[in-house]
């Protein structure tokens, strides 16, 4: 709810004009998760990608991965994962805010959750 940060965050630093998307994708073999009861849970390994500002980064993280029905499940990252500007190519952008914003400095580090529901079709 501040403007003024929102736009810049939008047209300097993620350039969104650019890069409108950001993706974050993952594949699970949902059979390994067959015996799992619906509403149980189980935490697993998953490598995932981001694709952000026109570049790639892969990610292990540890997922919790929920039994929501026969053929679908829910995984959320147990903690946050930490992404770095330059993973994306956004240091000079951060620059440009910790600049017009007229501040000492600017965390470098952003802390993201993930939540993704796999749906087996067909």
């Amino acid at each position: 709810n501040v403007d003024i940060r929102n736009e810049r965050m939008r047209n300097v630093f993620f350039e969104t004009e650019t890069y409108p998307t950001a993706t974050a994708r993952t594949t699970l073999d949902m059979d390994q998760f067959s015996a799992l009861e619906v509403g149980n849970s189980v935490t697993v390994p998953v490598r995932f990608e981001i694709d952000l500002h026109g570049e790639t980064a892969s990610y292990d993280i540890d997922a919790s991965v929920t039994r929501l029905g026969v053929n679908k499940v829910g995984v959320d990252n147990t903690a946050p994962l930490i992404l770095y500007p330059e993973d994306f190519n956004l240091i000079d952008g951060l620059g440009q805010l910790q600049s017009l914003a007229g501040l000492d400095s600017i965390t470098p580090i952003v802390p993201i959750n993930v939540s993704f529901v796999f749906e087996r079709t067909g």
